[in-house]
């Protein structure tokens, strides 16, 4: 069975109707009817965070629950992230290979550091458990596509083109 990671870009772009829901809404279908493996990292709980309705924030949690959650790394300051969870302990040289693949000039400073981070976060936790495809409609991870598919062996596909990795030709 194919293994598939769904992005936060991809299931909050689906939930506030920024993006094409129908290949999400199919995805998500498949893998509630058993045809795939379906799974969102850990890290997702800290991007939603962010969301200063709490009302929307309250509801976007809920949804989530009806993922399987997988580990990336354990980041005591990060919401979502705990010791007792499928978070884990980071090995540093691998983790910044990646990290300077997606964000080479990533720096501190910068105003979007800890959006950029959590992003290599979601990745390093889909590398971690071995999946196959990553689905994301984030130009971090499009843009970077065939250099990660080259060094780490897997996928990076949009909602479109991860239905087509299922199998499913209908235009949407």
């Amino acid at each position: 069975m194919k293994t598939f990671t769904l992005d936060t870009s991809a299931v909050i772009g689906y939930w506030n109707k920024e993006l094409s829901g129908s290949a999400v809404e199919k995805i998500i279908q498949y893998a509630e009817e058993g045809r795939i493996d379906l799974a969102v990292v850990t890290r997702a709980v800290a991007d939603l965070d962010h969301d200063k309705n709490v009302a929307h924030k309250q509801q976007q949690l809920q949804r989530l629950k009806r993922f399987q959650r997988i580990g990336t790394i354990l980041r005591f300051d990060t919401p979502g992230s705990t010791f007792d969870g499928p978070d884990f302990f980071v090995n540093e040289k691998s983790f910044n290979k990646l990290k300077n693949i997606l964000f080479p000039e990533l720096n501190k400073n910068d105003k979007k550091y800890m959006n950029n981070l959590y992003d290599v976060d979601h990745l390093y936790g889909h590398i971690q458990a071995g999946r196959s495809i990553f689905v994301t409609s984030d130009s971090h991870f499009l843009n970077k596509k065939e250099k990660i598919r080259e060094i780490y062996g897997i996928k990076i596909y949009t909602p479109e083109e991860s239905l087509e990795q299922i199998g499913n030709t209908e235009k949407i």
